[in-house]
């Protein structure tokens, strides 16, 4: 016997909802913050700290299932314009901050097969990336806590 009633997409929690809501608002707020402010005043503004790179940080393991990582992707895809994935970390890592969880924010680069220098941002979080995976082939050169 077949069906043809359409799946019901899933609701919202009550703290999901309230986490799509806040990247609804970061995402755009970190593109704004980019595009506008040199990078050393947008980590002043967002109490970013400086951290060490000795040992560089990689990390294989990744969790899409994050609450964080579902809410800024969602958002991310709802919201008019593209959030890549400086914004999607930024977002991320205030996110985190609001609910008091540490994170660290990683700047990274590879020079590609035409000698030109690509920018990558991952989040780390609970030993694990959050978000902007895919980070392996970009060596770490800033780390934020």
């Amino acid at each position: 016997m077949e069906t043809n009633e359409k799946a019901v997409p899933k609701s919202l929690t009550a703290s999901e909802l309230f986490e799509f809501a806040l990247a609804c608002v970061l995402l755009p707020l970190s593109v704004i913050g980019i595009h506008l402010l040199p990078f050393r005043l947008l980590a002043k503004a967002c109490l970013l700290k400086p951290l060490s790179l000795d040992p560089p940080i990689y990390l294989e393991r990744s969790n899409a299932q994050h609450p964080v990582s579902i809410a800024v992707k969602r958002a991310a895809r709802k919201l008019p314009g593209s959030y890549v994935c400086l914004p999607q970390a930024l977002a991320g890592k205030l996110l985190l901050r609001i609910q008091g969880k540490e994170s660290t924010l990683v700047l990274g680069v590879k020079i590609d097969e035409r000698n030109a220098m690509n920018a990558h941002a991952w989040l780390i979080s609970e030993n694990s990336v959050l978000l902007g995976g895919n980070q392996g082939e970009f060596k770490p050169v800033a780390a934020f806590k």
